[in-house]
């Protein structure tokens, strides 16, 4: 067994847990922002927590599609889709604490198409190409 082959099964599994992560860690934010608004202030901390979580699931899924992108060279699109999560992510940090909220809240929502697609890609991902 060569060391690709050995590395891929590895990258294939953190994929599929950091787009599952993201995906949740996302719908995770609207929830934690929806309880702030109706008056549990405390949620704000943890929204922001969250949100380093969010980034971190983000960078992993980009890592496991470096990983996977010396085997299979269609895995640049998971590569372009971590990395545009992660600076997206990054830019909702900058735009939350700064309240610009006519640019978080949709940039949130839009957020949401984003992880549903990432996750989409992960738990499909060596499936359409057997």
């Amino acid at each position: 067994m060569t060391t690709i082959n050995r590395v891929v099964p590895v990258a294939v599994w953190l994929l599929r847990v950091a787009g599952v992560v993201f995906a949740v860690a996302v719908l995770g934010q609207a929830v934690l922002a929806g309880m702030f608004v109706t008056g549990d202030v405390g949620m704000l901390t943890i929204h922001g927590f969250n949100a380093i979580v969010v980034v971190a699931a983000a960078l992993l899924y980009a890592i496991a599609g470096i990983m996977l992108v010396r085997k299979d060279r269609t895995a640049r699109r998971l590569i372009t889709m971590g990395l545009g999560a992660f600076v997206v992510a990054f830019v909702q940090i900058a735009v939350g604490g700064s309240r610009v909220l006519v640019v978080h809240i949709p940039l949130g929502v839009a957020m949401f198409a984003m992880a549903a697609q990432m996750m989409r890609l992960a738990l499909t991902y060596g499936r359409e190409n057997s």
